[in-house]
């Protein structure tokens, strides 16, 4: 049954589209991923992630952005072309830009700029509502924890330092997490609707 709710078939139809990259041949995948080549130059190859691919490979994942590099670099050079390295990484569900390096060398370079956080990371999210303020920092730690499901795995979850108390609803401070993380991210508002708002984010810690 298709939803009425066009946020909702449109969410609906980004996860069929993510079951299908996981079922087409890596040539295929490669050449979509040549198709959405941004950029280019002697050092460096920019790619705009589509939604749903994984940049890393895993249990079930048939296919991800790192397996087709090799194919990819064939695609974009000729057939002596060396692979293609991974400079940083995007979640599944994130589609944006990804800096790939021709050369492990350059490579090196590019993560090093990524590690000191020399690069300016810009993501924009529509979300429901709209944030008050609408310009603003949030600052919430994380912390990896293991989540249960039919394979259990670790994925990084928020680590408040604060919560509100259940008896009369007041903030109150709890202990904080020793293996928790700084995560600090600054947004603004950049425009909106009656349900929805279009929101820049960006991350400070990483």
């Amino acid at each position: 049954q298709i939803p009425k709710d066009p946020a909702r078939r449109r969410v609906r139809e980004l996860a069929v589209l993510s079951k299908q990259l996981q079922q087409v041949h890596p040539n295929v995948l490669a050449k979509i991923l040549k198709k959405e080549t941004l950029y280019q130059n002697e050092e460096i190859v920019v790619i705009n992630k589509p939604y749903g691919l994984p940049v890393h490979g895993g249990p079930g994942i048939k296919n991800c952005v790192a397996d087709v590099l090799p194919v990819l670099a064939k695609m974009l050079e000729n057939m002596k072309a060396e692979p293609l390295h991974l400079c940083h990484r995007l979640d599944k569900e994130t589609t944006g830009l990804m800096v790939l390096a021709r050369s492990k060398e350059a490579a090196d370079r590019i993560r090093l700029l990524f590690k000191t956080r020399q690069v300016e990371k810009i993501y924009w999210a529509i979300i429901l509502g709209e944030p008050d303020p609408a310009e603003g920092v949030v600052e919430i730690p994380i912390v990896e924890k293991e989540v249960r499901s039919h394979q259990s795995h670790y994925k990084m979850t928020l680590a408040p330092n604060y919560r509100l108390s259940p008896e009369d609803g007041k903030v109150v401070k709890i202990r904080k997490s020793r293996d928790a993380e700084s995560a600090v991210t600054r947004y603004r508002r950049l425009a909106g609707s009656s349900a929805c708002s279009l929101l820049e984010l960006q991350p400070i810690t990483g």
